[in-house]
């Protein structure tokens, strides 16, 4: 009698459960449908003119000099760490592009002048199409040297501030 006053009350509590318990999960999996979703457009009225940015020829020449002067110093580091090939093109790659830059804010006869010196860089970066073990490591470094000292003798920006363009 035990068990059938428990099996009774287990089944109505069931037969509960699921008349009553099971609609939030009924409602929980049913589809609902979709509101509109209504954008708000907003128009604008006044636009915003950004003035230009405020910086003249010598300090966008002196930002890419500094940056070039980081480049260089850290690919020269590189040939004492025996750092890695990909690494060193990269750092290549920097500073030509620094070197680039540079050029847009010098005057003609200073960018011949660059170009001879961006000439060499490529020719270095030739270089690195060889072998690791048939390029002369040290050849390479002396060429970078030289190149360098070359670009803080005649390109300093303290030195070609008046071959600068005006802007």
């Amino acid at each position: 009698m035990k068990n059938l006053g428990k099996r009774i009350l287990v089944v109505t509590g069931l037969l509960s459960f699921c008349l009553n318990g099971c609609t939030p999960l009924k409602k929980k999996f049913t589809r609902k449908k979709k509101k509109e979703h209504i954008e708000k457009f907003i128009p604008v009225l006044d636009p915003i003119d950004y003035p230009a940015p405020a910086q003249s020829s010598k300090e966008r020449y002196a930002y890419h000099y500094s940056l070039w002067k980081i480049w260089s110093r850290d690919l020269l580091q590189t040939f004492d760490k025996k750092a890695n090939e990909k690494n060193q093109r990269y750092l290549l790659g920097q500073i030509k592009f620094q070197m680039e830059e540079m050029r847009k804010w010098i005057i003609l006869e200073k960018q011949q002048e660059l170009d001879a010196l961006i000439e060499e860089i490529s020719r270095i970066e030739g270089l690195f199409n060889k072998p690791a073990p048939l390029r002369n490591g040290f050849s390479i470094k002396k060429k970078l040297e030289l190149n360098a000292k070359k670009m803080r003798k005649g390109f300093k920006p303290a030195v070609i501030s008046i071959s600068l363009i005006n802007s």
